[in-house]
C-alpha cells in the first residue's frame, strides 16, 4: 500500500493514503468511529519510517539482483572472451 514512496517530500501523501486506508478498513466494522479516533489511529503512521523502510528494501532488492545476476554477467563475459578467440 505504501511501498511506492521513497522521497522525503512525500510525507503528507503517505499520511493521506494511510488515513484513507484506515478509514476504509474501519468502515467495514459495525462500530462507529469518530473523526478523533481515526486521527489518533492515523497519527500512528510514521511517514519517515515508511520512506526509510522502502529505501532499505529497494537497496536490498537491487543488491540481491546484482548478486544473483553476477553469474550471468560472468557467463556473458566468458562468451565475449571466447568470441575474441573465435574471430578469424
Amino acid at each position: 500500500m505504501l511501498a511506492e514512496f521513497f522521497e522525503d517530500n512525500e510525507e503528507m501523501e503517505i499520511y493521506q493514503v494511510y488515513h484513507e486506508h484506515a478509514l476504509n478498513r474501519l468502515s467495514e466494522y459495525n462500530i462507529e468511529f469518530d473523526d478523533n479516533e481515526i486521527e489518533q489511529i492515523s497519527d500512528c503512521c510514521d511517514p519517515n519510517q515508511i520512506i526509510e523502510s522502502n529505501r532499505d528494501r529497494a537497496s536490498h532488492d537491487f543488491y540481491s539482483e546484482q548478486n544473483s545476476g553476477g553469474r550471468g554477467a560472468s557467463l556473458s563475459e566468458d562468451a565475449a572472451i571466447d568470441d575474441l578467440f573465435d574471430r578469424k
